[in-house]
């Protein structure tokens, strides 16, 4: 039987709701997906569709869940549990934004432990659809001050 994941830090919640915002009715993103709560994206779901504080809290929480399975599964569970509470939280946000491409040197250097690139790994990716973007290079920037600040 395999060990219980690791918790989601509240400041994974606390990072990724206040960069993505809450809309209780569905919108299109800059990328034309269509979009509700707090970043959520799925299929069935458009124009006029609206959801409660209590559904879009819930899908959060999936959606770190989710985050969390992807990571890992990039970088292993060894690496995971090597992060700090911060760094994880930091790196939460990140694949909760991203995703997580299978060929990213970020992953390949959490595996390696060289957990001083990271921060520079994670402030390329500030661009969408060939633009460097303000909202992603601040966004970036907070998950960086995340991962440098203190904590178990």
């Amino acid at each position: 039987m395999s060990a219980l994941p690791r918790k989601v830090p509240d400041a994974a919640c606390d990072l990724v709701m206040a960069w993505e915002g809450l809309r209780l009715e569905a919108y299109r993103d800059s990328g034309g997906v269509w979009t509700i709560g707090y970043g959520h994206t799925a299929p069935g779901f458009g124009k006029g569709f609206r959801i409660s504080l209590l559904v879009a809290l819930a899908w959060l929480a999936e959606d770190l869940e989710i985050a969390a399975k992807r990571l890992e599964g990039r970088i292993g569970r060894e690496a995971v549990d090597s992060l700090s509470d911060n760094q994880y939280a930091a790196l939460l946000s990140f694949v909760f934004n991203l995703g997580a491409g299978a060929d990213w040197t970020i992953w390949r250097l959490l595996r390696e432990g060289r957990l001083d690139e990271v921060p520079n790994q994670m402030a390329r990716f500030v661009h969408a659809g060939g633009v460097k973007l303000k909202g992603l290079v601040n966004r970036r920037a907070a998950e960086i001050k995340l991962w440098r600040s203190a904590t178990s």
